[in-house]
């Protein structure tokens, strides 16, 4: 299956006077990263949360966005002030106006505005309830986020089907033009020798090794065989069922290695051409590849 790493995913929920908004993006990544940012008050459903999000992903950085929103009338007692806190960020306050001799004056209209000096006086209960509507939200961005990917990589998989074309049409013609080297190569060798030694003195059986010897060093049968091989593995890796990000870019750097050899071992400017074409498509898909998960 070809998913691609990049999206964004949006689920909203409104229920019982709550307004909760999830936002779901994700990037390339070799890993599975997830990254939260919400209420500080809701931070002990993270591992909950990340629970949720492997069922959708197994690798890329996934960056979540939770926004909740209350038409609730709160209770008088609902809420306190996180007095430490409120005492750090004063502290920090005169530290910076000691610092820059300033005399303004410090009201408490300054402290409560601050982030998290407002804390949920009664957090338990407040997430038992919140949390069924938050996994809503959470779950239709995360199946928002995977209908895009899924999207985008159909067509990155249409595009790396076309390619591989490509490289089939390249390896037909360098099989073509290998089997004609060897025949064209033991012309060069016979002219040679019979240009240095006079013909009664060459041994055909040994000038036969030797052309065998010379057919097998310029013969690429076995690089195309296993470079097909292993195109084959890449498209299957491609219809299966599991995400296949790792396995296609493994499967690119055995087939960038035939083309290599194939390259070394074929004495012939044409074939050094195709291999050329060969080595950019396979750069190409190299690079598509690394948006897959």
């Amino acid at each position: 299956m070809i998913l691609s790493m990049t999206g964004y995913g949006r689920g909203e929920v409104n229920k019982s006077g709550m307004e909760i908004i999830a936002e779901a993006r994700s990037l390339n990544n070799r890993f599975l990263e997830l990254s939260i940012r919400f209420p500080k008050d809701y931070s002990k459903l993270e591992p909950e949360i990340k629970e949720i999000v492997k069922r959708y992903a197994s690798r890329g950085r996934i960056n979540l966005a939770i926004t909740l929103k209350s038409d609730l009338e709160l209770p008088s007692n609902s809420y306190r002030i996180d007095s430490v806190l409120a005492q750090k960020y004063l502290k920090m306050f005169r530290a910076v106006i000691a610092e820059n001799q300033l005399s303004p004056e410090i009201k408490l209209s300054d402290l409560i505005g601050l982030p998290h000096v407002w804390v949920q006086a009664d957090e338990a209960a407040n997430l038992d309830d919140i949390w069924p509507l938050l996994k809503e939200a959470i779950e239709l961005s995360l199946e928002d986020l995977y209908a895009m990917r899924k999207k985008e990589g159909e067509e990155l998989a249409h595009d790396l089907r076309q390619r591989l074309v490509l490289l089939e049409k390249n390896l037909d013609e360098i099989e073509q033009i290998s089997k004609q080297q060897s025949a064209i190569e033991f012309k060069k060798m016979n002219e040679r020798l019979q240009n240095l030694i006079p013909s009664e003195k060459i041994e055909p059986g040994r000038l036969e090794m030797e052309i065998a010897m010379l057919a097998d060093r310029v013969d690429v049968t076995e690089e195309c065989i296993r470079f097909r091989s292993h195109t084959k593995i890449f498209l299957e890796t491609m219809d299966g069922t599991e995400p296949g990000g790792r396995r296609l870019n493994f499967v690119l750097q055995e087939m960038n290695r035939e083309a290599n050899t194939i390259g070394a071992k074929a004495n012939n400017a044409e074939i050094a051409r195709l291999v050329i074409q060969i080595k950019e498509e396979l750069e190409k898909i190299r690079e598509q590849v690394q948006n897959i998960e």
